[in-house]
């Protein structure tokens, strides 16, 4: 990651022999020409001594340089990091807060004609009301495998059967059950932050690596960390804020 094209480096390389060679129609007796290869290109040190004939030759020089500064990809992490926001926000769902809600009954698995199915696959689910969940099987036959997978589920609720389907009923939270859920959702965002620091290691220790092989100058890292920072920052906000929203349905 971070490292320039082959078609990158010969564009910055004929720039710079082109500005070179202006140089030496001026004074071909004052210039002597540095090889420029690859390395010198992207650690930043590329000497042209005795530059003496046109004062901007050297500045036009080091601008071009500039242009092809090397950025670290942060794609990887990025989707990493998308991925570690998504896992708490489907184990939050796993949270029951006393509100119905159908994404509970997201991790219901259905025996249906010999294949285990999701709920979804076999009923239209919807909210009856605040405390109820409305299941209504497309095929009728279905009714007892899904009360069966709703209780083999352990979600701490309780169902009843009627000629339309099956209600799934969620129970008022008690305090002492508000307040283990609210740890629960805690150490869930914990796990997170934990998986977003160790993601944060690894791209620190991807940038040094990069700079002790010469394809990223300490400019670069300097500058690809102070970004860095930033994707951090965005990253453990949405997760606080994930909490924050969790913690706000198990308490209200």
């Amino acid at each position: 990651m971070g490292e320039a094209s082959t078609e990158d480096f010969l564009n910055v390389k004929q720039k710079l022999e082109d500005l070179l060679e202006l140089s030496i129609n001026h004074h071909p007796t004052e210039v002597e020409i540095e090889r420029i290869d690859k390395k010198s290109i992207l650690k930043g040190d590329i000497i042209v001594p005795k530059i003496q004939c046109l004062p901007n030759v050297e500045k036009s020089i080091h601008s071009c340089y500039n242009e092809h500064h090397m950025s670290y990809n942060f794609s990887n992490f990025l989707t990493k990091a998308k991925s570690i926001e998504t896992w708490l926000q489907n184990e939050y769902q796993n949270i029951r807060t006393g509100r119905a809600s159908t994404a509970f009954l997201d991790q219901v698995r259905v025996e249906s004609y010999g294949e285990m199915v999701p709920l979804s696959n076999v009923a239209s689910i919807g909210i009856e009301d605040a405390k109820c969940i409305r299941v209504s099987p497309w095929d009728g036959g279905l009714i007892k495998a899904i009360e069966k997978a709703v209780i083999v589920a352990d979600l701490g609720v309780s169902t009843s059967v009627d000629e339309k389907g099956l209600r799934i009923i969620f129970p008022d939270l008690t305090g002492e059950r508000r307040l283990q859920l609210a740890k629960q959702a805690k150490e869930k965002l914990e796990d997170a932050r934990v998986s977003m620091r160790q993601e944060r290691n690894a791209v620190n220790d991807d940038m040094n690596n990069q700079k002790k092989e010469g394809e990223m100058s300490e400019d670069d890292v300097s500058r690809s960390k102070k970004e860095f920072d930033k994707h951090m920052e965005t990253g453990m906000s949405s997760l606080d804020a994930l909490f924050a929203k969790k913690e706000k349905e198990i308490t209200n």
